[in-house]
């Protein structure tokens, strides 16, 4: 938890230390590293060949890889995607679970070094859906993540997807004051649908009354709605 690398090394150099050993919450000390944080003992861990790299916590159902995707350590990412068998599109499976991937926990905090990273393997789904019916680029909109959600767009991502609560990803965008005009008039142009009534019985113009968004309302009301 504190990340003390130096004494993590002294106690691996100790005959009959189990660097994989799990605590009472069914954690082990990599898991603990990339949740905190820690590239350096993330580091040391994987460098001893005994530690399952792929281990799932308990409470999250998490890989070390979604931890670390989520923090941003872009070094610790490139050292999991290196071992052989790691899945760089996980799905967390815990208690706690929403079948989230390391790319949607990563667009969804804007690391865009680690979204580039994960989609260099080639063997994530962009338009993966988790138990909300959410996608990384969702998320990222929902965040108000320009660049990565730019760089998700060019690389592909659905701009029509629906979530669970039949929400567009406009409805996102309009919910987030953060979030740019220019985003809108991409998801604009790339048919994202204008039309959708959600749960709550909102489309996303009447959203744009909602939050004070007179700026893309005028643009829905352009764009026909």
């Amino acid at each position: 938890m504190f990340g003390h690398a130096a004494v993590v090394e002294l106690l691996l150099a100790q005959d009959g230390v189990d660097p994989d050993a799990e605590d009472d919450n069914s954690e082990t000390p990599l898991v603990l590293a990339a949740m905190y944080g820690h590239d350096a003992v993330v580091k040391l861990l994987l460098n001893t060949g005994r530690v399952v790299p792929e281990f799932k916590d308990a409470k999250y159902g998490r890989t070390p890889l979604s931890w670390v995707a989520e923090k941003g350590n872009a070094a610790a990412v490139e050292m999991l995607l290196g071992i052989d068998g790691i899945d760089p599109d996980s799905k967390s499976a815990g208690s706690w679970n929403k079948n989230r991937t390391p790319l949607s926990y990563a667009t969804e905090r804007g690391h865009q070094t680690v979204v580039e990273l994960l989609m260099a393997t080639g063997r994530v789904n962009l338009d993966f859906k988790d138990n909300d019916g959410r996608t990384p680029l969702s998320y990222a909109i929902a965040e108000a993540q320009t660049g990565t959600i730019h760089f998700l767009l060019r690389y592909g991502a659905s701009p029509t997807t629906i979530d669970i609560q039949q929400k567009g990803l406009l409805h996102h965008a309009i919910v987030n004051v953060n979030c740019a005009l220019d985003i809108v008039k991409k998801l604009l142009m790339l048919g994202a649908p204008t039309n959708l009534v959600d749960i709550d019985n909102m489309t996303p113009l009447r959203h744009t009354v909602r939050f004070n968004r007179q700026d893309i309302a005028e643009l829905l009301i352009q764009n026909g709605e």
